[in-house]
């Protein structure tokens, strides 16, 4: 899953980037919103999304130039309470992140939360394509052209085996998705 930081998330929303994922889809990739509250470099609660990805991208489009780290306010946390209700109304988060966003930032020492916006993105392969391209040694260079192909969306230089499309956040998934309907994360071989 991609769980970016607030600066990442600056890099990543972008009306390019946001036409690169919408090229993406066109392009057999399935791209979803990836909302986290995190504390410095440990992502706590990733949360429901109920907002389609089209709304998703474009409400942090419009609202990343602001968007900055949520402060406690006081020793009831009331900035923490209050950020929380705002990510409800905007179907950002649900009822049900409550608990784990209470565990995680109001019943602890933490002054600090970070809203992190990212996207995750696969793509899958049905197993007969999968196993074909197997067969004639193609399916490494498969990947790592589908690979390339996401790094391409958001300007990146290819990261060889690494899955997150740096300095964005974004995470990519190639999966193979089995006859029996279970799906395999599989990761390029190195050349």
């Amino acid at each position: 899953m991609a769980m970016p930081a607030i600066g990442q998330a600056r890099r990543c929303y972008t009306d390019a980037h946001i036409r690169g994922a919408a090229d993406l889809r066109q392009k057999g990739w399935d791209v979803f919103p990836n909302l986290h509250l995190a504390f410095m470099q440990k992502n706590y609660v990733g949360l429901t999304v109920e907002l389609n990805l089209d709304e998703y991208l474009h409400h942090w489009l419009a609202r990343m130039p602001q968007h900055g780290q949520t402060t406690a306010g006081d020793n009831v946390k009331s900035g923490f309470l209050a950020e929380f209700d705002r990510l409800l109304t905007a179907k950002l988060a649900s009822e049900s992140d409550r608990p784990a966003s209470v565990q995680h930032f109001m019943d602890t020492a933490h002054q600090e939360m970070n809203v992190c916006p990212g996207l995750r993105v696969e793509y899958y392969w049905p197993l007969k394509k999968a196993e074909q391209l197997d067969d004639q040694g193609c399916f490494p260079d498969e990947v790592r052209a589908r690979l390339q192909e996401a790094l391409t969306a958001w300007d990146q230089p290819s990261q060889g085996r690494n899955r997150r499309v740096a300095n964005t956040g974004v995470a990519m998934l190639p999966t193979v998705t089995m006859a029996n309907g279970i799906s395999r994360t599989c990761f390029p071989c190195r050349p």
